[in-house]
Parts: C-alpha cells; structure tokens; sequence
C-alpha cells in the first residue's frame, strides 16, 4: 500500500470515459492498493486516520484557547486557507 499526497488546482477521476470524483483547488490522495496488502494494512491506515483527527482536534482546542501553536504563523483552526496562498518560492 501506498499513499501520494499532491497539492492541485483541480482534478478528477474518470473511469470508461466517465467522471466518478472530481476536486477543485486543495490537496489529493492517490492511493495504491496491491494484491498482497491485507487486513492489517487497512487497519493501520484507520487506526493513523483515527490519531490524526484526535490530534487535530487536541490541536484545535489549544489554539482556541491559547493561539496558535505554530510559531511560524501556519495554524490548524484556519483549514485549508495555506493551501490557497503560493508557496514561498512562487512568492
């Protein structure tokens, strides 16, 4: 199993000529499962989605009370608003 994490502008997927999913501007997931991948594959990838919303919603928590806890300005609460702006190479 393997996972590709891709910032686009857009994308879709089609399928015999047909669009099945489509996106606009965020970040996509391509997921590869192989034949050998089994049980304990998919349970790991619940159990790392499972850690990662408790860890963002501990994180969220925090920032509503405390502020941000990034130093660098990026925070969690604001969902998805860096990944509208340019990377700082396209600035």
């Amino acid at each position: 199993m393997i996972a590709v994490l891709q910032r686009v502008s857009s994308a879709s997927v089609e399928t015999d000529g047909r669009i099945c999913g489509r996106c606009g501007r965020g970040l996509l997931i391509l997921l590869g499962v192989a034949v050998g991948d089994g049980i304990a594959d998919a349970d790991a990838l619940a159990d790392y989605h499972r850690y990662s919303e408790i860890l963002a919603s501990l994180i969220s928590e925090y920032e509503q009370q405390y502020g941000p806890l990034h130093g660098f300005g990026h925070s969690t609460t604001e969902t998805g608003s860096w990944v509208c702006s340019a990377w700082p190479w396209e600035n």
